[in-house]
């Protein structure tokens, strides 16, 4: 998979946005936001930038912490909508359809690394409450 937002990653977005994606559609964003993810998690890792303590205590790998790191962007509305991609593109752009592969890929990798960096906020005040 390429970190690059190709016509189907744009088209997968495009879907989400509209309530049109396939459920197959829906696993292949998925991947692709799970692989910004985590590789942002192990750049932090081998940089000595990720507190071990997450990992250990939590007994998490960096798999499993990049899936719950992710799973709150995902969540669904009772329309069955993704108010926080939503949200996100809406704000940014008036047609995210219209918009450059390029500024979208930015804007989803933009939005993908701020939900990884709350989430390790969360682990990280559960694992040392204290500071």
């Amino acid at each position: 998979m390429t970190l690059w937002l190709d016509d189907e990653i744009k088209r997968l977005l495009i879907g989400l946005l509209d309530g049109a994606l396939t459920r197959r559609g829906f696993k292949r964003f998925y991947d692709y936001c799970y692989h910004i993810a985590y590789a942002y998690l192990l750049s932090k890792k081998e940089s000595g930038k990720l507190y071990f303590q997450i990992q250990s205590k939590s007994s998490l790998d960096l798999q499993d912490l990049a899936i719950d790191c992710i799973a709150k962007l995902f969540e669904q509305d009772k329309d069955n909508a993704f108010p926080r991609f939503s949200n996100w593109f809406r704000k940014q752009f008036f047609d995210p359809a219209t918009q450059a592969d390029s500024q979208l890929f930015l804007s989803l990798k933009a939005l993908v690394l701020s939900h990884v960096q709350q989430e390790l906020q969360v682990y990280f005040r559960n694992v040392d409450p204290e500071g």
